[in-house]
């Protein structure tokens, strides 16, 4: 289990029995919601304006990463991402009212639903998403492949 410390800035990892596996301090402000990507790879986004999403691994060296400071990309309190089985990364932007999907290779958002900065509750709106959760045919969850 991987469990995101705010004060402080860890994100550390435990056993199903509750020991302690590792901790590591992030260079971020406030990681919100760790994803395992593989044996030593994970990813986080940090909760904060101008937010980011972050790649690292145990030893908590940041390995990728985007956080543009401004324009258009810029994310406003991201609170997830998750790479998807396309490769692609999406990400709650939830202050910028969208859920975007990043293309890791360009560092730059190929999709989006919502309209940046205009909250909603209409069709095409969205007002401070916080969660998704892709479901393929049948109602499956291709990126959490055990619980799914």
């Amino acid at each position: 289990m991987l469990v995101s410390e705010v004060g402080g800035s860890y994100v550390d990892e435990l056993t199903r029995q509750g020991a302690l596996v590792w901790s590591r301090k992030l260079p971020i402000a406030y990681p919100s919601d760790p994803q395992q990507l593989g044996p030593d790879r994970y990813l986080v986004a940090d909760y904060h304006k101008p937010g980011g999403i972050y790649e690292f691994n145990r030893a908590g060296r940041i390995l990728w990463s985007y956080h543009p400071p401004s324009g258009e990309g810029m994310l406003d309190h991201p609170s997830l991402a998750e790479r998807l089985p396309n490769g692609l990364i999406g990400v709650n932007d939830d202050y910028r009212h969208r859920v975007v999907l990043i293309d890791p290779k360009t560092k730059r958002i190929v999709w989006q639903y919502g309209h940046t900065d205009h909250r909603g509750t209409r069709h095409g709106f969205l007002a401070i998403p916080d969660g998704f959760d892709l479901l393929g045919s049948g109602g499956t969850m291709p990126t959490h492949p055990y619980t799914g």
